[in-house]
């Protein structure tokens, strides 16, 4: 499903060389939770990137579905996140101007869904997400939490079989993140999609399948855990 092999990114910090990611190897199958531990600045932010191809790496591979996407062109690997991946980002990234709904119908445009099926496809996911009251509401009159729930609709969107997520509970109390976290596990693994989840809060590991910790840009995979939660 998605597998990096000796992927590195090394980047300048004025004139101080930063190994950002040091030769990362792991394989992820369809329908793992797979959280990624790690401080600010331990460079899993930019693994993630690498594996969605928001970046690219200096050297080594990431491949989606067995198709090797480092060298793609920008178009295909734009037609491939927009079909195969789902973002999730801690600081929401919703579009201020267009209400809860339109922007869940936003991330269905360039894969030319029809409007009267992006309406109602973007009311199902808020539904799903308990979000439906709140459907015309723009973000700045939603709280933390539920521009939350809204972003991960709006990853859900075109059904992608990868969702990766960026700090998704960076910005929110602890309650409030397990709620997301849980609302995320139960919307995934139900319907065998794989999720990768970068973050600094400890309780978020407890619900993977899968669990690693990153630091100085160097990923160290823990024992594998069976759900804790469900």
């Amino acid at each position: 499903m998605l597998e990096a092999i000796n992927l590195s990114k090394t980047f300048l910090r004025g004139s101080r060389q930063v190994e950002a990611v040091k030769e990362a190897n792991f394989k992820i199958e369809a329908g793992e939770f797979f959280v990624i531990e790690g401080i600010s600045g331990s460079g899993k932010t930019t693994l993630l990137y690498l594996l969605g191809g928001l970046d690219r790496p200096t050297s080594g591979s990431v491949s989606v579905d067995g198709v090797d996407i480092t060298h793609m062109g920008e178009n295909k690997l734009s037609a491939l996140r927009f079909s195969k991946i789902g973002f999730v980002f801690q600081s929401f990234n919703l579009i201020q101007t267009l209400n809860a709904r339109e922007n869940i119908e936003a991330a269905m445009v360039p894969a030319r869904v029809k409007a009267p099926e992006r309406r109602e496809r973007a009311m199902q996911l808020l539904r799903v997400v308990g979000m439906e009251d709140r459907w015309h509401h723009l973000p700045g009159r939603l709280s933390g939490g539920e521009q939350q729930r809204v972003a991960i609709a709006r990853a859900l969107a075109n059904n992608p079989s990868i969702i990766l997520a960026d700090e998704p509970t960076g910005d929110l109390d602890t309650k409030t993140g397990v709620s997301i976290i849980e609302t995320l596990k139960e919307l995934t693994m139900g319907q065998g999609q794989t999720v990768v989840i970068v973050t600094h809060a400890p309780y978020v590991a407890d619900y993977a399948t899968k669990r690693a910790v990153m630091a100085d840009g160097v990923l160290s995979f823990q024992e594998s855990l069976e759900t804790v939660r469900t």
